[in-house]
């Protein structure tokens, strides 16, 4: 009977210890290491680094872009003039006859029907300033561009009209002696361009127009009077 006790004990504990065993090496329903169903390295469905619908550094409306949008808008032809710039020195048939061809920005060229002929009468590059904007829509008599003076250019209009800042200096006493003059003073002004006159030029025989335009100065200096169709040069000389 005890060795039955022996065996039932030595029995119970090779059991024990295979149970154990059994339980210690059976494989777990899930191990550690198996995948997980979503990984933390997973893409994300949508990205930190994905593209916006608009992004900061799109085109953005400004000032500057209605400036340049505005440069391309050409300023209306006068009634009679050819719609395309004339080629200068081309024979034309309206004498007097002032035509402008400029954009909005207040720059471009107008042309004379002088003497038959066409001439540029004034010829007005555009630059940065009109580009920024100096010159307004519409002529301002009065009111200057916001522009520094030494940067405010010649701003040109519909109908030969030019608008730009003229020494305004107060009458002097004709005189070869040295004179102390007042600081010059700068005025914004508005004029419309004549045709012919003195900005044809201007020579002793020359045929001119129109009729009575004078140039030059009659103080220390040369002066022109159209009379009869030609131009009629005198010298003046300066008094003491």
């Amino acid at each position: 009977m005890r060795r039955l006790a022996r065996v039932s004990l030595h029995v119970l504990v090779a059991l024990s210890a295979g149970a154990f065993a059994c339980a210690s090496g059976a494989p777990a329903p899930q191990r550690s290491d198996a995948p997980a169903p979503q990984r933390s390295d997973a893409p994300a469905p949508q990205r930190s680094d994905a593209p916006a619908p608009q992004r900061s550094d799109g085109p953005i409306a400004s000032a500057s872009t209605e400036k340049r949008e505005r440069a391309d808008t050409p300023v209306p032809v006068e009634k009679g003039c050819p719609a395309a710039e004339p080629t200068e020195k081309r024979a034309c048939d309206t004498a007097g006859l002032l035509c402008t061809y400029a954009s909005s920005l207040g720059c471009g060229n107008v042309y004379d029907c002088h003497l038959g002929t066409w001439r540029v009468a004034l010829r007005l590059a555009c630059t940065d300033a009109h580009r920024d904007g100096a010159c307004a829509p519409e002529p301002k008599r009065d009111h200057p561009p916001k522009t520094p003076l030494e940067k405010s250019p010649i701003c040109l209009y519909s109908g030969a009209t030019a608008c730009s800042y003229n020494v305004d200096v107060p009458p002097q006493p004709c005189s070869g002696v040295p004179r102390q003059v007042p600081p010059p003073k700068f005025v914004w002004r508005c004029e419309e361009l004549t045709s012919g006159g003195c900005g044809a030029g201007f020579a002793e025989g020359e045929r001119c127009a129109p009729e009575g335009a004078s140039c030059g100065t009659t103080c220390c200096g040369t002066s022109a009077r159209c009379s009869g169709g030609k131009w009629h040069v005198e010298q003046h000389g300066c008094p003491p």
